[in-house]
């Protein structure tokens, strides 16, 4: 019986990351790590593994509607994740050499960093939206190359929000810090990557979640990699 219990407790779990994950563009493994940890016992490394393994599949379920609904930035996603593969190639193999006790300090601050960034983003972004002060900006160089400015129907406001990319290059040096935290903490990296776009880069929230949701399955799909190889 208890064991039923434990298997309908994770499913639920699963359900509740997979929604928050589609909802923020993060791949739901800062809840499934501590929860495996914490409530089911299960070793913080393995934890990790398992939710490696679990941000592939909520990447795939969430991100298709995002892109169906023309909301995520292809190119932009494209350009950072050349950087964040990197990231998570070496987060996963630090993670077979790094204790466990330094992973639950990290886990710890990534939280909280997390908790914080979000609500400050929700704050901000609805005036900027409002006022679509998304173009008053000025693009760089490989902004402008690649094409990285798009817009989107937002149904909330009833109207198109256009906007501008700038500090692709230091979008670009960040994200390689988003991949090594998904390979090293189980977690797809969107809670960087959602903050980068948004914050640095001039992306509105919702394009920044819905390329985030589109760019996480890659991350966590080369960090379980290594982890399968390894064992």
């Amino acid at each position: 019986m208890l064991e039923v219990t434990s298997q309908l407790t994770f499913l639920g779990l699963t359900f509740v990351a997979g929604f928050l994950g589609a909802l923020m563009g993060i791949g739901g493994g800062i809840i499934i790590v501590p929860a495996l940890t914490i409530i089911f016992g299960v070793p913080i490394k393995e934890a990790i593994a398992i939710s490696i393994v679990t941000v592939v599949a909520t990447s795939i379920s969430g991100g298709s509607s995002y892109v169906e609904q023309r909301i995520t930035n292809i190119r932009l996603a494209i350009f950072l994740e050349t950087s964040t593969t990197i990231g998570a190639f070496i987060g996963a193999m630090l993670v077979l050499i790094v204790t466990g006790n330094y992973l639950y300090v990290v886990f710890a601050l990534l939280a909280f960093y997390l908790a914080v960034s979000q609500i400050l983003s929700v704050k901000r972004e609805v005036k900027r939206t409002e006022s679509n002060d998304f173009m008053n900006i000025t693009q760089d160089r490989v902004s402008r190359y690649l094409n990285l400015r798009g817009d989107y129907f937002d149904a909330a406001i009833n109207h198109k929000v256009e906007y501008l990319v700038k500090n692709s290059i230091l979008g670009w040096i960040v994200s390689f810090f988003a991949g090594l935290g998904s390979g090293l903490l189980g977690v797809g990296g969107g809670v960087f990557k959602v903050s980068i776009m948004n914050i640095f880069m001039n992306v509105p929230l919702k394009v920044a979640v819905a390329t985030s949701k589109f760019m996480i399955g890659v991350t966590a799909a080369t960090s379980a990699v290594l982890y399968f190889v390894a064992g």
